[in-house]
Parts: structure tokens; C-alpha cells; sequence
């Protein structure tokens, strides 16, 4: 019996044993898979480290990039503003002259105007005088009132020169007012000679001019 008990105790042992020596085995199994386990863990972390610091590197570098890109947008729009900045002062100045010019021009032109208005009232206040002094001495010619008649046409050609009808009378008046006075036939002549060179024909004027060439032929005898 204690035999027995005796083998079933060594069996039991041994199976013990046995038993410790698999998990023995096993552990020594499992601290290996688990040093392969770290070990793949270790290097799985160092490449994901590395690529996570590639990408940093390569998200710095796009980020520099980005910064730089919008340094040069903002450098661009800078100068680009100033330019427009620039154009607009250019532009203010040059309507400004153009302005400034066009004030003058009206200033101009509304000095001419009123300077022509005076010079339009002048000239009506001069013809209205000029067309008194001409009626006088058409009244005094038609009364043989010759020396005043002179006076008042040698007035109005003053200011109307070519007028040859004021021009035909002065030469008759003087003529008229002294025909003995031979002072005055070179100014008579003087008058023939510019009414001819108008292409005005007088037959009393044609009288007069060969009354006093004979006159100065028989002074000349």
C-alpha cells in the first residue's frame, strides 16, 4: 500500500515536474515572442518617429514656403498700391492743372468777352458820335457853310477812313471855301488820288483836279 501511495506520489511529482518544465518552456516561448513583440514595437516607433519628423521637416518647409509666398504677395500688393497710389496723385495733379487751366481759360475768355463787349460799345458809342458828326457836316455842305463843312468831314474820316463820299465832300469843301487859296491843292489833289485808287469817279472832282492843273501850268508860264 505505502508502494503504492509511493508511486502515485512520484508519478504525481513527476508529472509536476513535467508540468513545470512546459511552462517553463513556455514562458521562456513567451518572453520570447515578446522580445520579437518590443523589438518590432521599438522599431515600428523609430519609423513612425522618423517619418513623423519627416513630415514635420517637410510641414516646416511648406509652411517657410507659404510665408514667403505670402511675403512676396504682400511686397507685391504693397508696390502695386504705392504704383496706384502714385497714378492717383498723378492723375488728382493732372486734373488739378487742367482745372487750374480751365479757370484760367474761362478767366481768359471772360476777359476777351468783356473786353469785347466794351470794345462793341465803344465802337456803337463811336459810330453813333462818328454818324452825328457826319449828319453836321452834310447839313453845313448842303448849306455852303464849306469851312465848317471841311472841319466836320476831316472829323469823321478820323475815324471812318475809307469812307469816300465824307472823303469827295472834305476835297469839294475845301476847294469851295478858298478856291484863290493854292496851299490847299496839294491835299485836294492828295484826296482825288485816293478816291481814283477806290475806283471813285467824280466828273466835279475830274473839274476841279484840271481847274487847278491849269491854274499851276499858268503859274508855271
Amino acid at each position: 500500500m505505502k508502494k503504492r501511495f509511493a508511486v502515485i506520489g512520484s508519478v504525481l511529482i513527476f508529472i509536476l515536474a513535467a508540468s513545470h518544465i512546459c511552462l517553463a518552456v513556455q514562458i521562456v516561448r513567451l518572453n520570447s515572442a515578446f522580445s520579437v513583440l518590443d523589438e518590432k514595437t521599438e522599431n515600428a516607433l523609430n519609423e513612425f518617429e522618423k517619418q513623423l519628423r519627416g513630415y514635420q521637416s517637410s510641414l516646416v518647409s511648406q509652411i517657410e514656403s507659404m510665408q514667403s509666398d505670402v511675403q512676396m504677395l504682400a511686397d507685391i500688393q504693397s508696390k502695386d498700391a504705392a504704383r496706384i497710389q502714385g497714378n492717383l496723385a498723378s492723375i488728382k495733379k493732372r486734373a488739378d492743372d487742367q482745372f487750374s487751366q480751365t479757370v484760367s481759360m474761362k478767366q481768359t475768355y471772360d476777359d476777351i468777352l468783356g473786353e469785347q463787349k466794351k470794345k462793341t460799345v465803344d465802337t456803337a458809342s463811336q459810330d453813333s458820335a462818328v454818324f452825328q458828326i457826319k449828319k453836321e457836316a452834310e447839313r453845313l455842305y448842303s448849306e455852303h457853310n464849306f469851312a465848317m463843312a471841311y472841319k466836320e468831314f476831316k472829323k469823321v474820316l478820323a475815324y471812318q477812313n475809307n469812307d469816300m463820299e465824307s472823303r469827295l465832300k472834305k476835297m469839294k469843301s475845301l476847294y469851295y471855301m478858298n478856291r484863290a487859296d493854292s496851299s490847299h491843292h496839294s491835299e485836294i489833289l492828295d484826296d482825288i488820288g485816293i478816291l481814283r485808287s477806290n475806283g471813285y469817279c467824280d466828273s466835279e472832282a475830274d473839274e476841279i483836279e484840271r481847274m487847278i492843273s491849269s491854274e499851276r501850268e499858268g503859274l508855271y508860264e
